[in-house]
């Protein structure tokens, strides 16, 4: 038994469980874990109980599986709070026992909330701060903090609440024209036709795109565009770092430099 707590880029998040020994994870219906997207295969990845351990293996898919980061290459055991990147989706596991399986669910969480001059608001829930964030009652500059921790953090980057922010940050810049980037650097300069996705900033310069998503990749092999740029997809308001994007997984871990 184990569950796979599921975040999408948005910041959405779910958790699913499983009794069976063995499913399978892919894009279309007829798995026993559907991940829409793109970049995830009709039939992607295996997760199977064997001897007493958890397995993931990659089934053949284009874009494959990664776990902590790292492409597999054969069935991977799979330990409590390992994440399996598939396409968009993060998958958190969590082991469990019959026992721990049947046990009364965990208190929700509770957040504290503060913004650069303001007063310290809470404790409120998870679903209670959401709200408010969607209500456009919290600033989105807000910084956040579990309760019983003294960690603040940007509430933009928590993944409760990213999806959230995005949603009240995209309504706010409607209706604004939008900026136009700084022309394509000449070494990376082509016809980027219909197929253009993403503009690229690195530290010290300006944004440059669009170029598509197989020019970047070559641009990260040879070393033109570094590992600790920012990428943001056309028509997107949000830029993520370069090596947290799953398009480019395996150039980052392989030629950055």
């Amino acid at each position: 038994m184990f569950t796979l707590i599921i975040r999408e880029r948005s910041g959405d998040e779910r958790r699913e469980f499983f009794d069976e020994q063995e499913i399978l994870v892919g894009r279309v219906p007829g798995n026993d874990l559907v991940l829409r997207a793109g970049n995830v295969s009709r039939q992607h990845a295996r997760f199977a109980y064997k001897d007493a351990r958890l397995i993931v293996s990659d089934l053949g898919s284009a874009n494959g599986t990664y776990v902590n980061g790292r492409r597999i290459r054969q069935p991977t055991i799979l330990r409590d709070g390992d994440e399996v990147w598939i396409g968009d989706f993060y998958l958190r596991v969590e082991m469990s026992s019959p026992a721990s399986s049947q046990a009364a669910p965990p208190p929700p969480t509770q957040w504290y909330v503060y913004r650069d001059g303001g007063d310290t608001v809470g404790p409120v829930t998870t679903a209670q701060l959401s709200a408010g964030i969607r209500a456009g009652k919290v600033p989105l500059d807000s910084y956040v903090c579990v309760a019983g921790s003294n960690q603040w953090q940007p509430m933009d980057q928590v993944p409760d609440f990213a999806g959230a922010v995005r949603t009240v940050a995209e309504r706010a810049v409607q209706g604004r024209p939008p900026v136009a980037p700084t022309e394509i650097p000449s070494h990376l300069a082509t016809d980027a036709g219909p197929e253009a996705l993403w503009y690229v900033i690195n530290e010290g310069s300006d944004p440059f795109g669009p170029i598509t998503t197989e020019q970047l990749r070559r641009a990260i092999r040879s070393g033109q565009v570094p590992i600790t740029g920012q990428v943001n997809r056309a028509g997107s308001p949000d830029w993520f770092d370069l090596a947290v994007v799953p398009e480019f997984y395996e150039e980052v871990l392989r030629f950055g430099r």
